[in-house]
């Protein structure tokens, strides 16, 4: 069988030597065949760069490879990928997860007529060994297909390695707006205002967990999570910072309506309860998801 719609890989790296050629392996060997793999290289300083080249050498049929003279940042890297991308289809990937082979060939069958997919992630360890099959499971996080721009101003449930949307949608995230904190959130938002987004709930990606990588889920216990969230909280200051600064960038985009805007305001003063006073936040925090709790438990 062959496939019609080209896709697109649109990958970024950084000083990825460690974990590259696993994620090169299980992207060059998906069951959907017809891909194009872009990759964008931030000005590497180890090995990554003689990776790259020996990779675009033996595959040179499906691989592009672009070299940065200086470094973009993660965000305006990918956007940079992102626009070379040719196919129907656009699935980013991250330098040091591994993707199951079906992967691209699973969303592309379910996505439907969505603008955007995404998938489940387990959690791999430094040695590729699986710790948590399922991320949604273990923390309890609420997937779900249908995901509204409320429900995303608030939290953000797409994970860029999981996702894969629509060619068409490029003309409303390109560019990505300044001071946003992460690219995949942006794509969600405004997918989740076009056609909306679809939900796979099996893992098909490896999401790699150790100390370099710049977003992801640490090994812990939930009482190590809540300590860490209650006495620990610089990187949650930070991400809530690099929230509210984009949601106020956000705030007056033409492709939202008076009542996104609302629901931006909202978020807003929800991030900024946090950095104003961290101890009213989580005892109003834990107050509401306990009356939730409750409430559920009285339904059964």
């Amino acid at each position: 069988m062959i496939n019609k719609d080209l896709v697109s890989i649109a990958m970024t790296t950084y000083n990825g030597e460690r974990f590259l050629q696993q994620q090169l392996d299980s992207i060059i060997n998906q069951t959907y065949s017809n891909v194009e793999i872009i990759i964008v290289d931030d000005y590497s300083t180890d090995q990554t760069k003689e990776i790259l080249v020996k990779f675009q050498k033996e595959y040179a049929y499906c691989v592009k490879v672009y070299f940065n003279r200086f470094n973009l940042g993660l965000v305006k890297n990918f956007e940079k990928a992102i626009g070379y991308c040719n196919g129907n289809y656009i699935a980013l990937a991250d330098q040091d997860d591994v993707w199951r082979v079906e992967k691209i060939e699973k969303l592309v069958s379910l996505i439907g007529n969505k603008s955007l997919i995404y998938s489940d992630v387990s959690l791999i360890d430094n040695e590729g060994k699986t710790f948590r099959k399922s991320r949604a499971s273990t923390y309890g996080i609420n997937n779900k297909s249908g995901l509204s721009f409320c429900d995303l101003v608030f939290k953000n449930y797409v994970i860029g390695c999981s996702a894969l949307f629509k060619k068409d949608m490029i003309r409303y995230i390109l560019p990505i707006p300044e001071n946003s904190a992460f690219h995949d959130w942006w794509i969600a938002t405004v997918a989740s205002k076009e056609s909306g987004i679809e939900y796979c709930n099996e893992p098909l990606v490896g999401y790699r967990q150790h100390e370099n990588n710049q977003y992801g889920d640490k090994n812990k216990s939930f009482f190590k999570k809540i300590s860490s969230y209650i006495y620990k909280n610089d990187e949650k200051t930070y991400e809530y910072e690099w929230k509210k600064k984009r949601l106020e960038t956000m705030r007056n985009n033409s492709l939202f309506t008076k009542t996104d805007r609302e629901n931006i305001d909202m978020a807003i003063k929800y991030y900024e309860s946090f950095l104003k006073s961290k101890f009213l936040f989580y005892y109003w925090y834990l107050t509401i998801k306990y009356f939730r709790l409750i409430s559920t438990k009285n339904k059964i």
